[in-house]
C-alpha cells in the first residue's frame, strides 16, 4: 500500500520519498520538477527574458554565447537547468543561486513601482537625439505592450514566490539533497 501511495505521489504531485531503516518515509516536493513546470509555463519571450539576463551566470555560460540565436539560446538554457536534476550539492548551489539571481534581475517587474521606473527608462530613452529609427520602433513598441506585459509578470512573480515559499525553499532543497542518501536504502 505505501509502495502504490509513493509511486502516485511521484508520478502526478512533483514529490520524492526516500524510506528509512524504521520503513518511515518522507516526502517532500521535487524542486527540479517543480521548477521545470514553473518554467514551462512561461510564454517564449518572457523565458527569453530570463535566459539572457542570467546568462551572466556561470551555470549559463553556454547560454551567454547565443544571445543572438534565440532558439539555440533556449535549448541550452533548458540544457543547463537538466544538468541540475537529480539531488545533489552541486544541485542544490544551483538553485540557491538562481533564486538570488532571478530576484536580483527581475524583482523590479514584480510590482507596479517597478513598471513605472521601466516606463519612464523607456521614454527618456526616445527622447535620446542618437537614438536609430529602429530602436524607437522598438521603444514604442515596448511601451505600448507594457500593460500587457506588466500584468504578465506580476502574475509570473505570484507564481515564483509560491515556488520559493515551498518548492525551492531551503528546508525542501536541503531535504532534495539529502535524499540521494537514501535512494536505495530499503
Amino acid at each position: 500500500m505505501i509502495d502504490k501511495l509513493l509511486k502516485f505521489f511521484e508520478s502526478h504531485h512533483n514529490y520524492i520519498s526516500f524510506i528509512n531503516n524504521n520503513r518511515e518515509f518522507f516526502l517532500m516536493l521535487n524542486p527540479h520538477k517543480s521548477f521545470k513546470d514553473w518554467l514551462n509555463s512561461i510564454e517564449k519571450s518572457n523565458l527569453q527574458d530570463i535566459a539572457f539576463l542570467l546568462s551572466s551566470s556561470p551555470y549559463f555560460h553556454e547560454v551567454r554565447d547565443l544571445v543572438l540565436k534565440t532558439d539555440e539560446m533556449l535549448e541550452k538554457f533548458w540544457e543547463a537547468i537538466d544538468s541540475y536534476s537529480e539531488p545533489s550539492h552541486e544541485s542544490v548551489s544551483f538553485f540557491v543561486s538562481f533564486k538570488a539571481l532571478f530576484d536580483f534581475y527581475l524583482k523590479s517587474r514584480s510590482n507596479e513601482e517597478g513598471w513605472t521606473k521601466v516606463e519612464n527608462q523607456h521614454k527618456s530613452m526616445l527622447s535620446d537625439p542618437e537614438i536609430t529609427t529602429d530602436m524607437k520602433a522598438h521603444l514604442t513598441k515596448m511601451i505600448s505592450d507594457l500593460p500587457k506585459r506588466k500584468k504578465i509578470w506580476i502574475e509570473l512573480f505570484e507564481q515564483w514566490e509560491t515556488l520559493k515559499q515551498y518548492d525551492l525553499s531551503d528546508n525542501n532543497l536541503e531535504n532534495w539533497e539529502k535524499s540521494r542518501f537514501f535512494k536505495n536504502y530499503k
